[in-house]
């Protein structure tokens, strides 16, 4: 369960930064100094770093409030990828519509 959590974490921070990626700042991304400093837990992204380890990623970028908070893998080899996002959605979706947490007639 706790492994799973990790992956639809990761995931909505993938979907919910995806819109923000096509806007590249002109200089380049600024980084936050440490997670910390962003209200974040060094600790705590260690393990997301895990699981993402164990998923065979390629390239895994979160932008928190403008700025890189975490890279991971080779972020700037271009990836082709069109609109994966309601693709990702539904499968978050879907598992917890499935358990019965989620009830899409209400």
């Amino acid at each position: 369960m706790k492994k799973r959590f990790l992956f639809y974490f990761l995931i909505l921070i993938l979907v919910s930064t995806a819109s923000g990626l096509a806007q590249i700042p002109a200089g380049g991304w600024e980084r936050w100094a440490a997670p910390e400093e962003a209200g974040f837990s060094s600790e705590r992204l260690e393990l997301a770093r895990a699981l993402y380890d164990s998923l065979d990623g390629a390239a895994f970028m979160v932008v928190y409030d403008g700025r890189v908070l975490v890279t991971w893998g080779d972020i700037y080899r271009r990836f082709m990828c069109h609109s994966v996002r309601k693709s990702l959605m539904s499968a978050l979706y879907g598992t917890f519509v499935e358990e019965g947490t989620i009830d899409l007639d209400r």
